[in-house]
């Protein structure tokens, strides 16, 4: 990532909160997202990539090739969140490979991500996919409401989570596992146990 920058504290030094490393194009996208993490009370600034730090890379408008990008700016390890104000096709599906969350997208205003930079920053990192295998707990909860009959909407009051967050599992599960829609979601993890 060209020109990155990041946050300004040592990881030995953060009393408590999870340890954020933020990376960006410019300054003027860094304080952008320095304040949008005010709104986070989990997050704690650091100045660099270690074991246990989150990176947030905060790009305007992404798409695949960021991903090769990130490849390069962090070890494997490393749980990553990609925020950005545009998705381009794609992004979300190659994002789930690699193990990278993505937040943010058309219509999410500052409080929307903020609420979404919590909850990904607050469940940790994200395993990239591979197959049916096992659900992480979050996406257990959502299929196991769902099954239930409540609509999207209704699991996000529920689950205390967004709408868009709700949508964005439901969206990751239908690639990672290969299922047409949510309903295929469902029934195929009632059918091999998963919930």
């Amino acid at each position: 990532m060209p020109g990155s920058q990041s946050a300004a504290t040592d990881p030995a030094s953060v009393p408590d909160g999870i340890p954020v490393a933020i990376h960006t194009a410019d300054p003027i996208t860094r304080a952008g997202v320095i304040e949008l993490l005010r709104a986070v009370p989990c997050a704690a600034l650091v100045d660099r990539v270690a074991p246990g730090v989150v990176v947030l890379i905060a790009v305007g408008d992404a798409d695949e090739g960021v991903l090769v990008g990130v490849d390069g700016l962090v070890p494997g390890a490393v749980p990553v969140v990609l925020a950005t104000g545009r998705v381009r096709p794609g992004l979300r599906t190659a994002a789930a490979r690699r193990g990278v969350a993505v937040a943010g997208g058309a219509g999410a205003d500052f409080d929307d991500l903020a609420r979404e930079l919590r909850e990904i920053i607050e469940r940790g990192p994200v395993p990239p996919a591979a197959g049916s295998g096992r659900l992480a707990p979050r996406e257990a909860a959502v299929l196991r409401l769902l099954a239930e009959g409540l609509s999207t909407a209704e699991v996000a009051v529920r689950l205390a989570y967004s709408e868009r967050t709700v949508k964005n599992i439901v969206y990751d599960l239908t690639v990672r596992l290969d299922v047409r829609n949510r309903t295929h979601a469902v029934a195929l993890a009632i059918r091999e146990g998963l919930i």
